[in-house]
């Protein structure tokens, strides 16, 4: 049924135009490195230096440069306040205690009892959060109506939501939900719709956006 959904739904059009993506906090590597000398301790500057480290064995070239409006400002201080509470925890082998789940929350993350991650919006709801396994660095957002979004970083080509280090780095400062974008499609009466999925084949689905990227990189090819 779910198959045959997308199916019918890619013969439409979906679409999600990655282009609309604004450059700020998913490009997460490069800001928190600026901020690596500004921890105080020496100690989390090495942990902190060598977890960025490992994201670079699995990150794409760096090809952008970055732009920091004035907003920025206040997002790289909230996620690198948000790292070094990590850090801190993990330093004192308290990763799985109360502390650390208080953490999540602070940060408006959780996790389910299975382990999936979940993102809390600006109105207090949980979004579900999974990737996209056809698109590199892309991740889906499922919303508590069913409405589907996108989110991507061209930074780390491997996304682990296992890892809440990861999680906090591109979900900590709350911006993802400024930067979603929606994966729309056209019904048969030519009206824009965004792609609707209840939690079961959300959890199903293997990867929506790659139809959507062939379709732009064809239509770039006409113009």
């Amino acid at each position: 049924m779910l198959s045959k959904k997308l199916t019918s739904l890619n013969q439409r059009a979906l679409r999600c135009n990655f282009s609309r993506r604004s450059v700020t906090s998913l490009h997460c590597q490069n800001r928190l490195c600026a901020n690596v000398n500004k921890f105080d301790s020496d100690a989390l500057k090495a942990t902190f230096s060598a977890a960025l480290t490992a994201m670079a064995l699995v990150a794409a070239p760096m090809s952008i440069t970055m732009i920091h409006p004035p907003h920025a400002v206040a997002e790289d201080i909230l996620q690198r306040e948000a790292v070094e509470e990590y850090l801190e925890l993990e330093a004192k082998g308290k990763k799985n205690s109360k502390s650390y789940d208080d953490l999540r929350g602070k940060y408006g993350l959780r996790r389910n009892v299975d382990g999936r991650i979940q993102v809390k919006g600006q109105k207090g709801d949980w979004w579900s959060v999974r990737l996209d396994m056809e698109v590199p660095g892309a991740m889906l957002l499922r919303d508590p109506t069913g409405d589907v979004y996108a989110l991507q970083t061209e930074v780390l080509q491997q996304v682990d939501l296992s890892d809440d280090l990861v999680c906090l780095m591109i979900f900590g400062d709350g911006v993802w939900e400024q930067e979603k974008i929606p994966v729309e499609y056209t019904d048969e009466s030519g009206r824009e719709k965004i792609l609707k999925l209840n939690e079961k084949e959300f959890r199903e689905v293997i990867g929506i956006l790659k139809e959507t990227e062939e379709n732009n990189r064809q239509g770039a090819d006409v113009n």
